[in-house]
């Protein structure tokens, strides 16, 4: 899938500014909900031979891997725009993950319902349903389509802007 594609199809969902400012709280809380969440597993590695482990990694940290080469292959510049928020939800969600079991289940629960209800709220004032109903994996397209929109707002990537917005475009 191209950037063009992915930007389309998810924008096609999110066409109310209300909608998109709404997702701008509600998606790094649902990817936050989803660190802390992928934090509670952990694996010990060990490094130059010893039966201890000395390197703690967490199913957070390899899906923030794996993610990240998916958005380098569809768009380097908006991979390296969103990484730092992603690397700042990654390190936030596995410290409270860390936490006693009661802290980190109650921020997860908290931290989702939040996140959702900003999410939701957005599709409730556009009157459209969100993009996931249809295929799941549009929840892996939010932060690239953020960071797409940012970039618009501040005057950059106009060239995708004015890619997408074209009526054949949106016909893809």
């Amino acid at each position: 899938m191209t950037i063009d594609q992915l930007i389309i199809s998810y924008g096609r969902y999110h066409q109310d500014p209300r909608n998109v400012m709404t997702h701008f709280i509600g998606v790094p809380l649902v990817v936050l909900s989803l660190m802390i969440a992928l934090g509670w597993v952990r694996m010990g590695l060990p490094i130059r031979g010893g039966y201890k482990p000395s390197y703690d990694l967490s199913l957070a940290m390899v899906f923030t891997a794996l993610v990240t080469v998916w958005y380098v292959k569809v768009d380097v510049k908006l991979a390296l725009v969103q990484l730092p928020f992603t690397v700042a939800l990654l390190f936030l969600g596995d410290h409270i993950a860390t936490l006693s079991w009661g802290l980190s289940l109650t921020a997860f629960m908290g931290v989702f319902v939040l996140g959702w209800f900003f999410q939701l709220l957005g599709h409730y004032l556009e009157g459209n349903r969100p993009a996931l109903r249809d295929n799941f994996f549009q929840i892996f397209n939010a932060p690239l389509f953020l960071a797409a929109e940012l970039l618009f707002a501040l005057g950059f990537y106009q060239g995708l802007r004015d890619r997408i917005k074209t009526p054949a475009a949106q016909k893809l």
